[in-house]
């Protein structure tokens, strides 16, 4: 059995713009530019024959992805799971600010290898996300769509495509990452 995901970081923000951290409880929705974002996505994933798109329940993650269902004309729905991370204290602040107060934490958080249960004070940890996440995905392996987009957060993808591939990478807004289950296994396409 094979399904292809097509998973996307929400339209841009203003925190986005500003560079503030934004995690679970910065709930605002998408600017001008990232509706604009959202659309242009969505014209993108025409030719990708999704069938369903699910979405975290943050503002910004369902305005993207009602953009995306409603000009594929396919169902939205809210999975839980795919929620940004928690990032504690450091949530609204600048991310200068979070890079001086919390260099070994930034540092940590980019490296694969690193202490997953590591995470900024009051928040989730990485080991915490990457099983939130992955319970999330193999939830979708398990539902009769085969190909599946998912509106989410730049913190979770990251992981996720890190327990994936071992590598780091940086996850622009509204910009599609193919990743496709066939028999069990996990591939980045």
């Amino acid at each position: 059995m094979e399904k292809n995901f097509y998973l996307f970081r929400h339209g841009e923000t203003e925190y986005n713009r500003l560079r503030l951290q934004q995690g679970q409880s910065i709930d605002i929705g998408l600017n001008i530019a990232g509706c604009e974002q959202a659309r242009i996505l969505a014209a993108a994933l025409k030719e990708k024959q999704v069938e369903i798109v699910y979405s975290s329940p943050l503002k910004r993650a369902v305005e993207t992805a009602e953009i995306v269902s409603q000009s594929l004309n396919v169902p939205m729905k809210i999975e839980p799971g795919f929620i940004e991370g928690n990032f504690g204290v450091a949530e609204g602040l600048h991310a200068e600010v979070v890079c001086q107060k919390w260099p070994e934490i930034i540092n940590n958080w980019s490296l694969p290898s690193a202490d997953k249960n590591l995470g900024f004070p009051g928040g989730e940890s990485k080991a915490q996300i990457c099983a939130r996440i992955q319970q999330a995905m193999n939830k979708l392996v398990e539902m009769p769509q085969n190909h599946v987009a998912i509106s989410s957060h730049s913190g979770v993808l990251r992981l996720l495509l890190m327990e994936l591939s071992g590598v780091d990478r940086s996850i622009p807004n509204a910009k599609v990452i193919e990743v496709l289950w066939r028999d069990g296994y996990w591939k980045i396409v």
